[in-house]
């Protein structure tokens, strides 16, 4: 597993990873962000967006070879708090977030494609979100939960590479959730709410 950035008690650029038994520091991220999306492996990994200070949005991106962090592509539109899915650094979706400078800048949920050279505009987010959750492969992806239009959202879309289509809700509206699993199978754990942080957890099982 590996551990990048982060908001709290300070924004960050420290990277860690995890044998199974402990975590290890390793090479630090090029650029201080938290609320940016990771894809891939602990030794094939990419970060982009995300913010930091009173940067409310970035379009920066990184790639990790299991060492070192190196520059990648920059994405079409600066934002942060983004859904991401994808297996490895040169194959990611990322998609909504905030491209403001407060959530009312979720807008149309705005979604791209990297190659590993270069971001591509895919189709929009049937419901634009901020702290969306993802996960999957680049082609086949579930946006889940997020804020939007001052609610916490149990909205789940699902994603064939080309368009964004409605599917059955989560069972309790949530955003900022960690994930794990493919499109048709994964779960949904830890999140928060407006008033407190959460420890439940979801299952998806494609249906």
């Amino acid at each position: 597993a590996l551990m990048t950035g982060g908001g709290e008690p300070a924004d960050s650029n420290n990277t860690e990873e995890y044998n199974g038994l402990t975590w290890a520091n390793s090479g630090d991220m090029l650029v201080v962000r938290f609320g940016h999306g990771a894809v891939g492996t602990q030794d094939d990994a990419l970060l982009a967006a995300g913010a930091a200070g009173s940067a409310v949005a970035k379009d920066t991106v990184e790639e990790y070879n299991g060492y070192v962090w190196r520059a990648g592509g920059s994405m079409t539109i600066a934002r942060s708090q983004v859904g991401a899915a994808g297996f490895t650094a040169d194959s990611a979706t990322i998609f909504g977030g905030q491209t403001g400078s407060s959530a009312g800048g979720v807008g149309d949920g705005p979604t791209e494609e990297y190659n590993g050279a270069s971001w591509s505009a895919g189709g929009n987010m049937i419901t634009g979100r901020t702290r969306v959750a993802g996960t999957g492969a680049q082609n086949a992806a579930l946006a889940i939960g997020g804020y939007s239009s001052g609610s916490v959202r149990a909205l789940v879309e699902s994603w064939n590479g080309t368009n964004w289509t409605e599917v059955n809700d989560l069972a309790n509206a949530k955003r900022g959730m960690a994930m794990a699993g493919t499109s048709t199978a994964c779960i949904s754990f830890g999140s928060s709410n407006p008033t407190s942080l959460k420890s439940e957890t979801e299952s998806w099982n494609g249906s």
